[in-house]
C-alpha cells in the first residue's frame, strides 16, 4: 500500500514536473507569492494517476494545474489557498472550472480538467487568494491545444 502511493506521488511529481518544463516555467510572481501554472493534455498521465485523482484521461481533455508558493526564511513553501478560474475560447464560450485541491506530503496543487476542440485556443483567467490573505491574485494565460 505504501510502494502504491509512492509509485502515484511519483509519477504524478515527474508529469507535473514534465509539463513545467515543457511550458518554460510559467510563474507569476506577486509580493512574497509565486504562482506557478500549467495546463497539459490529459493523456500525458498515466493511467494509475488519473484514476487515483479522478481525473478523465483522453486526448481531447486538458489538465490545468496551479501550485501557489509563499516566501518564508528565504524559501518557498506550498501553501493552501482559493483558488477559482475560467477557460474561454476564441468565440466567447466559457467554462468554468472545477478546481481540485490534491495534498501530497509537502506539495499542494489545484487541479482542474475541461475538454477542448483540437487546434483550440483557450484563454485562462484564474484567481488566487492565499490563505490567509483578502486580496486577489489573477493569472491569465493563453494555451492552444492539439489532438495527438
Amino acid at each position: 500500500m505504501v510502494m502504491q502511493h509512492f509509485k502515484r506521488l511519483f509519477s504524478l511529481m515527474v508529469m507535473l514536473g514534465l509539463s513545467f518544463c515543457a511550458n518554460a516555467e510559467q510563474m507569476e510572481q506577486f509580493d512574497d507569492y509565486r504562482i506557478h501554472y500549467n495546463a497539459f493534455i490529459s493523456n500525458m498521465l498515466s493511467p494509475e494517476v488519473a484514476r487515483a485523482y479522478g481525473l478523465t484521461r483522453s486526448r481531447y481533455h486538458a489538465v490545468v494545474n496551479i501550485t501557489v508558493q509563499k516566501q518564508a526564511s528565504g524559501e518557498y513553501q506550498p501553501i493552501s489557498a482559493q483558488v477559482t478560474g475560467t477557460a474561454t475560447n476564441l468565440y466567447g464560450k466559457r467554462h468554468n472550472l472545477e478546481i481540485k485541491k490534491v495534498t501530497e506530503r509537502d506539495a499542494i496543487y489545484y487541479l482542474a480538467e475541461l475538454p477542448f476542440s483540437d487546434k483550440e485556443t483557450l484563454t485562462f483567467d484564474i484567481d488566487v487568494i492565499p490563505e490567509g490573505e483578502k486580496v486577489t491574485r489573477n493569472i491569465r494565460f493563453k494555451q492552444q491545444f492539439f489532438v495527438d
